[in-house]
Formats: structure tokens, sequence, C-alpha cells
């Protein structure tokens, strides 16, 4: 389940590292939201997501959500969940293999893959991701979609952008949306300056070291089992 929370600025100061956390009163997962910088007279919306658990009991919840700036308590708000009594039909998508870090270059057009499992028992069609707080990291992403998909399926999406000349992280939320189901994930956007020629050199002999390492001692540890054969030990 998403719900969507609007935050806005009414005063005249720059608020930033927005949190909202919920505490669940069922059995259950949820994903919080953030929103890293918000100007005076700004208004955005960020989606949270609650999944209660099998073992919930069937009924309304209010779900208490905690608002939180730069990690301390601001105020408390709650959202209206109603847990139904399961069916053999339903419709649930479900985002797997996804990067729990995007990292890019300052300036660099990248391409994230990530892919969508539907695990309902009915089809799901019109996909479409989104992504949310984002904005101080990369450039608006642009997503590739699905037209439908099968129960028991899984099939590829991405969000292509290009990173914007900073060296920042963001508190990212993917977020999946098809007929009838959705899902969110948090990414952590992070962008860094590309390294020198130098850095660069660097990094590539330290994966070669790495790599060398590892080969010899595989052939030490294989040439050891050849000796103990040979010698009955």
């Amino acid at each position: 389940m998403l719900f969507t929370v609007t935050f806005e600025n009414t005063g005249e100061g720059i608020i930033d590292n927005i949190s909202i956390i919920p505490r669940l009163p069922f059995p259950g997962n949820f994903t919080p939201a953030y929103v890293d910088l918000l100007e005076p007279g700004r208004i955005v919306f960020r989606q949270i997501g609650i999944m209660p658990d099998a073992g919930a009991a069937e009924q309304l919840y209010f779900v208490p959500s905690d608002i939180y700036v730069d990690g301390k308590f601001l105020q408390e708000v709650a959202v209206v969940v109603e847990v139904k009594p399961s069916t053999p039909y339903f419709k649930r998508i479900e985002i797997i293999e996804y990067p729990f870090v995007a990292g890019f270059f300052s300036g660099e057009d990248k391409t994230i893959n990530f892919l969508v499992n539907n695990t309902g028992t009915l089809a799901v069609g019109d996909i479409k991701g989104s992504l949310e707080n984002f904005e101080g990291c990369i450039a608006a992403p642009s997503f590739s979609g699905i037209e439908s998909l099968e129960p028991g399926k899984a099939g590829e999406m991405a969000f292509t952008a290009e990173a914007l000349a900073v060296e920042k992280a963001c508190n990212a939320t993917l977020v999946v949306s098809g007929e009838g189901a959705s899902d969110i994930k948090p990414v952590r956007i992070v962008v860094k300056e590309r390294p020198g020629l130098f850095e660069a050199l660097a990094d590539s002999f330290s994966d070669f070291y790495s790599w060398f390492v590892d080969q010899l001692v595989q052939s030490l540890a294989h040439v050891s089992k050849l000796v103990s054969k040979v010698y009955g030990k």
C-alpha cells in the first residue's frame, strides 16, 4: 500500500533533512520517505509504503508516523490502513534486484536497471516508474516501462539520468506502479567527482592486484591438492 504525504514549507527559511517514519501497530514492513531540501513556499509530495504481514488482523488501523528534521522529532501524523480479507485473486508487484546504492560520477549520464516481479495471481498492466527526492543529485530521470506482466513473471525496467555537477548523496525512493498494484524501495544516490588520471590508474592497479592475489591463492590450493594425492597425504 502506498500513501502520499504532502510537505509544505510555510516559513521563511530552508528546511532540510526531513524524514517520515511509520510506526506499525501490526506485523509488517514499511518504506520511509525523505525530503533533502524544502525551500520556503514549496510543496512536495512523497510516498510511504506500508505492507501488513499475513498475520495482521483484518480491521482498520490508525498508523502513526513520526516526522523528523535533522534527526530531531518534529510532529506526528497518521494514515488509515485497512487490512482486508485475503483473496485468491489479487494484483501485486515487487521491485527486486535493484541497487541499494546508485553511484554516479559528476556529470555522468547513466542507466540504472532493476527487475519487477509479479507476485500476485492476476496480470498487471501499464507498469511505470518514478523517482522521489533525487533533485539534489541528478537531473529528472526518464523511465522505461512494462506493458503487461503475467503472474509469476519478472520484467526489466530502467531509469536514465545525468548527475549534477556536485558531490552529494540523496536518499531517493524508487516507485513502481501499474493497474491496481505498486511498490516502492529506498535507493541512495551518490554523486562523486570524476577521478583524475592518477587515481584511475591506482584503482585499476588495485583491482588487478586483488585479482592476481586471488588467482595465486587458487593456484597454490590446487597444487597442494595434487601434491597430497601424489604422496598420499
